[in-house]
């Protein structure tokens, strides 16, 4: 399975890194699973790629792990993630991938899915989520997306630097009325994009480019 790009990677990684917390044991046990769909928008007129983040909270140890596994009830599609990405904070520990994707031609199946952590010592345990999401989106243009999750989604921005390193991810300032002062604030900035979810539904926007509006206003 090929990677999403590091930057797009850092946002899923994140957003995860603040939620359940657990203990350390030996055998494999598993807390809770958190699913995203995400769409991802490359620019403001194509139609976004869709992959599925699928992550595990373990009670056990996360350098144990070897695999995860994950199925959908219903169409018995099997995606099996080798080298699954791992986050160890304080107690909160996760095992997953962020780039399940599709079916060529298809899109991410709803419904009920099993997720099968396995352990280094062979060791499995098996967890179930279920996924729901308005198709719609599929279709639709970045701007067209924003209109469609409605006014009670939540919005958060990342900004970058040159290397691709997360320089801010939070809810955007209030004083950000314009590009200019996120720029001002983050003098190593060079990009940033935003990030909406609503439910187990997230969108990512098109970036912005610093060195685009620098060159927007040098013809003005």
């Amino acid at each position: 399975m090929d990677k999403p790009p590091p930057a797009t990677q850092k946002i899923l990684l994140l957003l995860l890194s603040t939620l359940f917390f657990s203990c350390s044991q030996t055998s494999p046990s598993v807390n809770s699973v958190e699913a995203y769909v995400v769409f991802d928008f490359d620019n403001e007129i194509s139609k976004p790629q869709q992959r599925l983040s699928v992550f595990v909270n373990l009670e056990s140890e996360v350098q144990r792990t070897s695999a995860i596994i994950v199925k959908n009830k219903e169409n018995s599609y099997i995606w099996n993630v080798s080298y699954p990405s791992l986050i160890s904070a304080g107690d909160s520990q996760w095992a997953g991938y962020t780039n399940i994707v599709p079916c060529t031609g298809e899109t991410i199946p709803q419904g009920f899915y099993t997720v099968t952590y396995c352990n280094a010592l062979g060791e499995t345990v098996d967890s179930s989520f279920s996924i729901s999401y308005n198709k719609d989106l599929c279709e639709k243009t970045s701007n067209e997306a924003v209109l469609l999750l409605g006014n009670i989604k939540q919005e958060k921005i990342a900004i970058y630097s040159h290397e691709g390193m997360l320089l801010f991810f939070d809810a955007k300032k209030r004083q950000w009325t314009n590009d200019e002062k996120i720029w001002a604030e983050f003098k190593d900035a060079t990009s940033y994009r935003t990030c909406y979810t609503l439910g187990k539904t997230m969108c990512l926007m098109p970036y912005v480019y610093k060195e685009a509006l620098e060159e927007e206003n040098g013809r003005q």
